[in-house]
């Protein structure tokens, strides 16, 4: 495996982690349970968008 390959792979399972993690706050019934998973969503999102930024972007020297 090539550096490039192990970084891509590396943030592809920060993405699966992201998503689990997501996974893990609730829907919730409450205002403040509904507000808990936009933060979860917004944060997961921004954290997606690097990623996604990092594997376009980065020039891995091998």
């Amino acid at each position: 495996m090539t550096n490039r390959e192990a970084y891509l792979d590396d943030l592809d399972e920060l993405l699966k982690e992201f998503d689990q993690l997501l996974s893990a706050v609730p829907i919730g019934k409450t205002k403040l349970e509904h507000q808990a998973r936009e933060q979860a969503e917004d944060v997961a999102g921004r954290a997606r968008a690097t990623i996604n930024c990092m594997k376009r972007d980065y020039i891995i020297a091998e």
